[in-house]
């Protein structure tokens, strides 16, 4: 069972729409079926896929898609960099578990249904998961083995996190945040992670840890998926985990691996976590 339980979460069996996905993979699968995947290949991670991106999304009339790059320069083919999972009103009805035809304010109108009847479903620690098969520790650790893109141009550096969460505990009250935070690759073996404004709960755990002169544990995962990167960028009744309100949604746990060096639990299909 996982540690984070607020005294408010009750496990209980939801009646939900099935989301037929069960990890991003699933999801990108889905999502080319549906017409709604551009793939694009030999792009520069160097502002390059950022501009493709700005003058697709700004030109395009009608649905925008989500753009897959591949074959990024520099990189093996596989090592793939998605971009707007969420920049569309059947994407966001396919996160939600709500029906196609979901579109402006019906979309709105039933996902704030949902939420009313909405009861939270715990999620499972399991012992392992994709997650786990390819692992990098101490020296062997090399985060530009991933194709960490430059967006803009005057950004400071190579963020590999924009649509990733960060995990983090309470120290006091043992309860989990997932937040989406800017992330950005320093060096092969360090990362810089900007929890921006007072009052995020993932700022109030860290500040926590701080005023008791401690470091603050935290996981960032890449590649989840989609329902938990909505739900960890909207605020969220502090003390309650997003992954049970998640679990909720989609009618079923999520199921979860521990961190060898945080003890933090993080989602066993996610692409990419970096503990520290």
């Amino acid at each position: 069972m996982a540690k984070s339980q607020s005294k408010k979460d009750k496990p209980v069996e939801g009646a939900n729409m099935p989301i037929p996905y069960e990890d991003v993979r699933d999801w990108l699968n889905v999502v080319e079926s549906m017409g709604e995947l551009k793939r694009i290949d030999g792009a520069d991670w160097n502002l390059e896929m950022g501009t493709l991106a700005e003058l697709i999304y700004r030109e395009r009339s009608g649905t925008i898609p989500a753009l897959l790059f591949d074959r990024i320069k520099g990189y093996p083919e596989g090592s793939r960099i998605l971009f707007g999972q969420h920049c569309s009103y059947r994407r966001l009805a396919l996160a939600a578990g709500l029906p196609m035809d979901s579109v402006g304010l019906k979309l709105v109108n039933r996902f704030k249904e949902k939420l009313n009847r909405l009861q939270p479903i715990l999620p499972r620690i399991v012992k392992k998961g994709p997650i786990l098969e390819n692992q990098m520790a101490g020296d062997g650790i090399d985060l530009l083995k991933f194709p960490v893109p430059k967006i803009h141009e005057l950004d400071g550096g190579r963020f590999i996190g924009t649509a990733c969460i960060a995990v983090t505990r309470d120290p006091e009250e043992g309860w989990l945040n997932l937040g989406t935070y800017r992330a950005m690759v320093h060096d092969a073996r360090s990362v810089g992670l900007f929890m921006s404004s007072v009052g995020k709960h993932g700022r109030v755990h860290m500040e926590k840890y701080f005023r008791a002169d401690k470091p603050c544990p935290v996981i960032l995962c890449v590649g989840q998926d989609p329902l938990l990167l909505l739900a960890a960028g909207n605020p969220i009744e502090l003390g309650y985990s997003e992954y049970n309100y998640c679990g909720g949604i989609r009618g079923k746990p999520f199921d979860l691996v521990e961190g060898e060096v945080t003890g933090l639990p993080f989602p066993a299909q996610a692409e990419i976590a970096i503990e520290g």
